[in-house]
């Protein structure tokens, strides 16, 4: 909860309460829809889960381990601009970034410049943290 209020000043504190209360519940339905749907029969399945976005997805898979006992083997997501970076994000802040991070076994920043960002933001978690560009060499 502390990420709320070291965001950008501009944007009122209570406002971001707000937003990330209905965003969570949100989280919560997908996570529980997610869970009955697809896992509940499948539950001896090992799953790799692999997160496009570090965006709403790794959120909603926290939400589906923490609440609805879902296990995955590795779990892990790419790192972009605007998931990554708070000035780029509409509301100021990157919402639930620590969870995000301490739930993902890596983290794959597309350039050099996110994974710097990373490590220096986050050293605690620097063995997460890997560079994988976008694309296929030529």
């Amino acid at each position: 909860m502390i990420e709320i209020f070291n965001a950008n000043p501009k944007t009122k504190t209570l406002k971001k309460v707000y937003s990330l209360y209905f965003r969570l519940k949100h989280y919560h339905a997908i996570a529980q829809f997610i869970s009955h749907i697809v896992f509940e029969k499948n539950k001896s399945y090992d799953y790799f889960v692999y997160h496009y976005w570090n965006h709403d997805g790794v959120a909603i898979e926290y939400l589906m381990k923490r609440r609805f006992g879902f296990k995955s083997k590795k779990s892990f997501s790419r790192a972009h601009s605007i998931d990554l970076f708070h000035n780029d994000w509409p509301k100021g802040f990157v919402a639930f970034e620590k969870l995000k991070i301490k739930n993902l076994n890596f983290i794959y920043a597309i350039s050099s410049l996110g994974l710097v960002y990373l490590i220096n933001k986050f050293p605690e978690h620097k063995e997460k943290f890997k560079l994988s560009y976008l694309g296929v060499p030529d």
